[in-house]
């Protein structure tokens, strides 16, 4: 038992920020950039798709382990994240 962490640079191009991972119990992610970054569940996520999440704020993910992946419109930004397993 214990946890991953990181940090993922996000891009104008779908970025997968957490693999999948069958034995985690929840995941948390902080947008630590400047630009809005939208999640999805797999790699065709746009900003029109996908979830907002805008800098600084924090996404908790429960009861989903497969791959996440981010977009921006514009730029980079980078997003922190921590997974429980």
């Amino acid at each position: 038992m214990g946890f991953n962490s990181g940090t993922v640079t996000v891009t104008t191009s779908a970025t997968s920020i957490l693999v999948t991972n069958t034995s985690q119990k929840s995941r948390s992610l902080k947008n630590t950039g400047t630009e809005t970054v939208f999640i999805g569940s797999n790699n065709s996520v746009t900003d029109g798709t996908g979830f907002p999440v805008e800098a600084s704020e924090l996404l908790e993910i429960g009861d989903f382990n497969g791959t996440i992946y981010g977009i921006v419109t514009t730029s980079t930004t980078t997003v922190d994240f921590i997974e429980d397993e």
